[in-house]
């Protein structure tokens, strides 16, 4: 089965699950859950935390350009959302209008699919110091809950990450919009999130240039 209908089985289940949520008590939905997760948890398997790959991904796993998706031609820095930064400092999108920037999700856990996105970035970062220096590197994290102000500094410390880059957590909700908002379809799993990789880039006025998908691979067309 292709990793875009594992995905979108396990999407359509948690919908389901939360709408039961609301009609059932606890314990029964806890019941339910346990015996449904099995199957669940084998159809993921194969790709958890792992990239969604579209049909036409290289053997190489190379991005693509995927300008089709479905974010709204409205500028990122019009949303009013208020994030919190690595350095605790609060910051909306609109901080960085006049200039490119470059968005992405991760969370500190992640121990696949994360660490190739960071690879990627760091190649797409290393193109546009020389090109165009201006370039923002936004980081969301997908777990508010875990990965504090505090959390993202020590993992941007750790990671040697560049420090220009900004490492952002907002609310559950807020988190949730916003991924809505790219078209990145998120599961939570409780240890773990099953989530697409996608990689966006705007323009000066926040205005949507092209999404990436894949981990890693050519990024010289950017």
């Amino acid at each position: 089965m292709p990793a875009r209908a594992r995905l979108h089985i396990l999407l359509r289940v948690r919908r389901f699950v939360l709408s039961m949520w609301h009609r059932r008590s606890v314990d029964s939905v806890r019941a339910m859950i346990a015996r449904i997760m099995g199957p669940l948890l084998a159809i993921a398997s194969l790709d958890m935390c792992a990239p969604v790959q579209g049909p036409a991904a290289s053997a190489q796993g190379r991005p693509q350009d995927t300008n089709t998706s479905s974010p709204p031609r409205v500028s990122l820095f019009r949303y009013p959302w208020v994030w919190t930064d690595e350095q605790g400092k609060s910051v909306t999108f609109a901080d960085w209008r006049g200039e490119p920037v470059v968005v992405a999700v991760f969370y500190t856990s992640c121990r696949r699919t994360c660490p190739q996105t960071l690879r990627t970035l760091r190649t797409i970062h290393t193109t546009f110091s020389r090109e165009n220096p201006a370039v923002q590197f936004l980081l969301v994290t997908l777990d508010p809950t875990t990965d504090t102000p505090d959390t993202l500094r020590q993992f941007k410390k750790n990671e040697g990450l560049p420090l220009s880059w900004h490492l952002l957590v907002g609310s559950v909700d807020q988190t949730r919009d916003f991924t809505d908002l790219l078209d990145i379809h998120v599961m939570d799993l409780d240890a773990h999130f099953v989530h697409e990789t996608k990689i966006v880039l705007f323009d000066a006025r926040g205005m949507l240039l092209r999404t990436l998908r894949g981990s890693e691979g050519d990024t010289s067309s950017l």
